[in-house]
């Protein structure tokens, strides 16, 4: 179930509220390193990390039920959320439509009114924001910030653009977030699961174990007997 900012602080009123949404199949230690630094440099406040269920941008795998991404995704950030100013939410799990940015963004301002809002986005969805689903009310309600590799030269030209676009056609709020280079993608590491190779060192082992337990992303299903092996 969704909780607002009075159910987990208290009561204490939040001013810069931050939302990293993603399929998260799997979370990694990029994702994590990224929501991390967010914190870290004083962005946000407080942080609702959120699974999409059905990304309207995103087809997803047969298998990929979204009950296993929000649990990976739970034990992903938890040294995160144990901090108690972030969040792995629920939100966009429990509807039945596709998972729109816009609709998050409001839902979350109706419960905080007060708030300013930031939306967390890697560079390649920075780079097709203003054909989503209503973008003229994302960069409305939210300021973007796009998370950068340090090491990204191939992709400056098209992000600058990007930003004097959406400054230009939507008087969007941008800012950049450097983080070190993280050397594997969700797609590099289902790809790698599937042909039964150990990527534990990038997801994080309660995560590497959740997918072998529960035969994710085309491996055997591990019985209780391969503990006792």
């Amino acid at each position: 179930m969704f909780e607002d900012k009075k159910s987990i602080c208290g009561g204490e009123k939040i001013k810069k509220i931050g939302i990293y949404g993603g399929t998260f199949s799997p979370p990694h230690k990029g994702h994590v390193a990224a929501a991390r630094e967010l914190l870290a440099q004083g962005y946000v406040d407080f942080l609702y990390i959120i699974p999409a269920a059905t990304p309207p941008h995103k087809t997803l795998s047969r298998d990929d039920d979204p009950r296993h991404r929000l649990r990976m995704a739970q034990f992903a950030f938890a040294e995160i959320t144990a901090g108690g100013n972030a969040v792995v939410s629920d939100i966009e799990l429990m509807r039945q439509s596709p998972s729109y940015t816009s609709d998050t963004l409001r839902i979350i301002a109706e419960q905080n009114p007060d708030a300013e809002l930031s939306l967390l986005v890697g560079t390649d969805m920075f780079l097709t924001l203003d054909i989503w689903h209503e973008p003229d009310v994302i960069f409305r309600m939210a300021r973007i910030v796009c998370v950068r590799r340090e090491d990204d030269t191939a992709t400056k030209k098209a992000l600058n653009d990007a930003v004097r676009r959406y400054k230009e056609r939507f008087g969007a709020d941008v800012v950049m977030l450097n983080i070190k280079p993280t050397v594997i993608s969700s797609t590099d590491i289902r790809a790698a699961i599937s042909r039964g190779i150990d990527v534990g060192a990038f997801l994080g082992r309660d995560v590497y174990d959740y997918i072998m337990e529960h035969g994710l992303y085309g491996t055997k299903k591990r019985s209780s007997c391969d503990d006792n092996t």
